[in-house]
């Protein structure tokens, strides 16, 4: 769990009234604690609190056996998971949802009482994602210096006969030759 993040948005947060905030984007939660869960379907929920009582709710289906820096919840697919949330969160205070929250959730989670009201803090999440701290704004120098670095090496093999299929093939292996783990996403072909 990267605490300082965590901190960033409770802050931001805080500025609304708000203390305590269950997330179900998977993007705003691996920004927030490291790990990628991809869960289709199913509800993956992170509870953060001004109380630090954070919780991360995995579906069973999705296994891991990392140490996240934050207590694990797991449910199953019978388990009453809205139930499960509820019980964490403070009932007395406003409670912050993403946009990500399926009706299904939010209105369970309205009538089990899990707020006193409820408030979409997307905006709080979004807008400390979009003010890069500093190991954020190197990471993005190195990785910037990495995509140019792999641009000479590619522009070198567009030549006359050669099939966008055989170029896609290339880029994986050029950017990890230049020491990134992999591509933001699938080359087109």
């Amino acid at each position: 769990m990267n605490d300082r993040r965590v901190d960033r948005v409770l802050a931001r947060l805080q500025e609304q009234g708000v203390s305590q905030m269950i997330l179900t984007d998977p993007s705003s939660i691996f920004y927030l604690t490291g790990k990628m869960i991809t869960p289709g379907s199913r509800l993956l929920a992170l509870y953060i609190s001004g109380e630090g009582n954070h919780r991360l709710f995995v579906n069973r289906l999705f296994p891991m056996n990392e140490d996240l820096g934050v207590e694990v919840c797991w449910f199953s697919d019978t388990d009453d998971i809205c139930r499960m949330m509820a019980d964490c969160t403070d009932h007395g205070l406003a409670l912050g949802v993403d946009r990500k929250m399926t009706a299904e959730h939010l209105l369970a989670l309205q009538g089990l009482g899990a707020g006193s009201s409820y408030v979409n803090g997307s905006g709080c999440v979004n807008q400390v994602r979009g003010q890069k701290d500093e190991e954020e704004q190197r990471k993005m120098i190195e990785v910037s210096a990495i995509n140019d670095r792999a641009m000479e090496q590619f522009k070198n093999l567009v030549k006359a006969g050669v099939t966008e299929e055989a170029l896609a093939r290339q880029v994986e292996l050029i950017y990890k030759s230049l020491g990134a783990d992999g591509n933001s996403f699938q080359p087109h072909i």
